[in-house]
């Protein structure tokens, strides 16, 4: 048994292959790969571990190759490792509209980092590097989110602040290959502060007549 088979993964990701051998434990186990348009094979020594797995570890794989794996007389079939260039934010939009009774008007920015008074609604939009398939902020503490394909590309969600919070993006493309991105990303609820009145004028004790007409500044 060889894993993980034919497989895809993010380019430049790591990847341990391992094997099992049943029966006649061998001898040697050898990991055999051929480079994307070499016709040689290449060998390498496989490391059996305490669960009696043989393993090979590739680094930053960066390019397809074939692989399979021989011990003794035992060969197994030949597989794929395919990278691909995963999904990606290219575009941040953030429209916030604070709560209605501050009457303050909606604020725009470009970065997924968010502050802001309790009981804004943040509209964010983000325009991916590559088609997708799904679009999801997962929070730390709170249930994810769902994104929404809406007009030229891009994608949309409406979050509403209570209070701080911690979150990812998870992006798939078309044929639902899953980013690697893990950024964490937060949102930080300012609490309303209390409300001050100030009587700038007259601002003392004065004395007027009943027909005087007084300034007020407030």
């Amino acid at each position: 048994q060889v894993l993980p088979g034919s497989v895809e993964i993010p380019i430049g990701r790591d990847l341990e292959v391992k094997s099992i051998f049943t029966g006649r434990i061998p001898r040697q186990a050898k990991f055999q790969w051929q480079d994307q348009g070499s016709p040689k094979w290449q060998f390498a020594a496989l490391t059996r571990n305490e669960q009696g797995e043989y393993t090979y570890p590739l680094k930053n794989v960066r390019s397809s190759l074939k692989y399979r794996v021989s011990g003794s007389d035992a060969l197994s079939s030949e597989f794929t490792i395919e990278p691909y260039t995963p999904a990606d934010v290219k575009e941040w939009l953030v429209e916030l509209a604070p709560p209605a009774y501050t009457r303050l008007p909606k604020a725009k920015q470009e970065t997924p980092e968010i502050t802001a008074l309790r009981g804004t609604v943040p509209s964010i939009r983000i325009a991916p590097t590559t088609k997708l398939s799904k679009a999801q902020f997962r929070f730390k503490d709170a249930p994810a989110i769902d994104l929404h394909p809406v007009e030229n590309g891009f994608w949309q969600a409406d979050l509403k602040i209570g209070s701080d919070a911690e979150f990812t993006i998870d992006l798939a493309d078309e044929k639902g290959r899953p980013d690697s991105n893990e950024t964490v990303f937060k949102i930080k609820a300012l609490p309303d502060e209390v409300p001050k009145v100030e009587i700038a004028e007259p601002g003392q004790d004065t004395t007027a007549a009943a027909t005087n007409t007084v300034a007020v500044k407030i």
